[in-house]
């Protein structure tokens, strides 16, 4: 069985040599399994709620003052890239979850350049982050 830091891992490899990101600690709320990544004042951290069955991606601009944070789903919609229901969040079987995170981690790929440039901030307020 292939566990979720690993799928999550795997899906995120090129992602992460491509924009340098480094792989952090997660610190996860309880009940959910998490993998983090930061580079260029951007972090995110992939989070499986095994009870909620979901698959979500969290993003927060650390660089920025206060901390803006923002749910992947939602920055897809405002930087007018898909609708909310083209990024995968289903977490409810192992093939679900495989086919979330790589769906999220090719968004991040689309997205980071963006986050990390100087739109990055508008991004995540038109998104309704915070």
């Amino acid at each position: 069985m292939t566990s979720f830091v690993h799928e999550v891992r795997l899906a995120f490899a090129a992602v992460a040599a491509d924009y340098a990101l480094a792989l952090l600690d997660a610190s996860t709320p309880l009940s959910t399994e998490g993998v983090a990544y930061a580079g260029a004042g951007v972090e995110y951290l992939v989070l499986h709620d095994p009870h909620d069955r979901v698959v979500l991606t969290h993003v927060a601009l650390v660089a920025a003052r206060p901390r803006l944070h923002a749910e992947l789903t939602e920055l897809v919609v405002a930087a007018g890239l898909g609708a909310a229901q083209h990024v995968r969040v289903s977490g409810r079987t192992r093939h679900a979850v495989a086919m979330s995170v790589r769906s999220q981690a090719e968004w991040v790929r689309r997205l980071h350049p963006v986050l990390a440039g100087p739109d990055g901030p508008d991004l995540i307020r038109a998104a309704r982050g915070r």
